[in-house]
């Protein structure tokens, strides 16, 4: 792997642990800004187009909603691999788990991040979640 590729890798694997982190302090608004507009969230249960802020922080408000009943205390994303598309978009797998306070696994799933990274950030453009056996 060369420097830059070591140095992008990395970037979006700190990238990823803080948006976790979002997740564990129940952070809506710096959740809101991770995602470009429009952007896209897929699920086993449904596709969402979301052309506007409004619509993100709706599908995030959602989420939150779940992980905070099921008291979330740490989100973990594991086995990462990074594919870049071009100099721009970087397409992330990982796996997911989501622990309770008692550290009990209440979730765990896959995802796929289509990331693009523009004026030193990335924004996921595309997200889509899956069951993993």
């Amino acid at each position: 792997m060369t420097s830059i590729c070591k140095m992008i890798n990395d970037k979006i694997e700190n990238w990823l642990a803080n948006y976790a982190k979002l997740f564990e302090e129940n952070n809506l608004e710096e959740i809101i800004n991770c995602y470009a507009v429009p952007s896209t969230m897929s699920t086993p249960e449904k596709v969402v187009i979301m052309k506007s802020a409004d619509e993100v922080e709706q599908q995030i408000s959602e989420i939150l909603l779940l992980t905070k009943q099921s008291m979330l205390k740490q989100a973990k994303v594991l086995d990462l691999v990074i594919y870049p598309y071009d100099d721009n978009i970087f397409i992330a797998n990982c796996r997911w788990q989501m622990e309770d306070a008692a550290g009990q696994i209440f979730a765990e799933f896959g995802a796929v991040y289509q990331l693009v990274y523009s004026k030193n950030e990335f924004r996921i453009l595309n997200v889509t979640s899956y069951y993993q056996d």
